[in-house]
């Protein structure tokens, strides 16, 4: 209910042209411009899904969407990071050999 109260929320509604009454809705807000003029980098799209010795993680890239995995072993602090931690940005990722979905780490 707040959002119907808030002013903020209302300027808000009013330069991106959403109405308000029709919630619930999901907006995603893009840019052209490259995070670290990396055409390689990718953002990490909502929470990592923890499983017993790595995480998935669904990442946004110039390419389209990519869900990568993060392995404990290759990349302990990372992975603690993104599980424990609530990590979150754009990364460039290094890859595990032969395993082009496998991360072993950032750039």
């Amino acid at each position: 209910m707040e959002i119907f109260k808030s002013a903020f929320w209302r300027r808000v509604s009013e330069e991106v042209k959403i109405d308000l009454r029709a919630l619930p809705y999901s907006y995603i807000a893009t840019s052209r411009a490259l995070a670290h003029n990396e055409s390689a980098a990718e953002r990490v799209i909502g929470r990592p899904t923890p499983l017993k010795a790595h995480c998935k993680l669904l990442c946004c890239g110039q390419t389209g969407l990519h869900t990568r995995t993060l392995q404990k072993r290759d990349a302990p602090d990372l992975h603690r990071a993104f599980t424990k931690d609530g990590l979150e940005g754009t990364f460039t990722w290094t890859f595990a050999d032969g395993k082009p979905d496998h991360i072993a780490g950032t750039q």
